[in-house]
Parts: structure tokens; C-alpha cells; sequence
């Protein structure tokens, strides 16, 4: 059971490691350092219709 565990870990830490150095991952970290007070979906949104976005005016502006 221990190696089990011990294998599922190494396959996270890998996954982790892979995430980390991906470009997609990068690009994500910087759109919500970007726009930290705003939403995952309203983030995501952002980074779909323009990646490039630098600032956002809220809805009732």
C-alpha cells in the first residue's frame, strides 16, 4: 500500500512539475496576477477574449 501511495505521489509531484514549466500555466499565473480581486470565471473570461487586457472596467462602469 506504502509504494502505492509512494508512486501516486511521484506522479503528482511530476504532473505538478509539468504544469509549472508549461507556457498555457505561465500565461494563466499572469492574467491573475493581473486581476487578482476578480473571479476564476470573470479571470478566464478575460484571458479568453483578450489576453493582452492590462485593465477591465467593471459592469456598472
Amino acid at each position: 500500500m506504502h509504494s502505492e501511495i509512494d508512486e501516486w505521489i511521484d506522479d503528482l509531484v511530476g504532473a505538478v512539475n509539468e504544469a509549472r514549466a508549461s507556457e498555457e500555466f505561465q500565461e494563466w499565473l499572469d492574467v491573475q496576477q493581473r486581476f487578482h480581486d476578480y473571479s476564476y470565471r470573470s479571470s478566464l473570461l478575460i484571458k479568453r477574449q483578450c489576453p493582452e487586457a492590462t485593465k477591465v472596467a467593471g459592469y456598472r462602469t
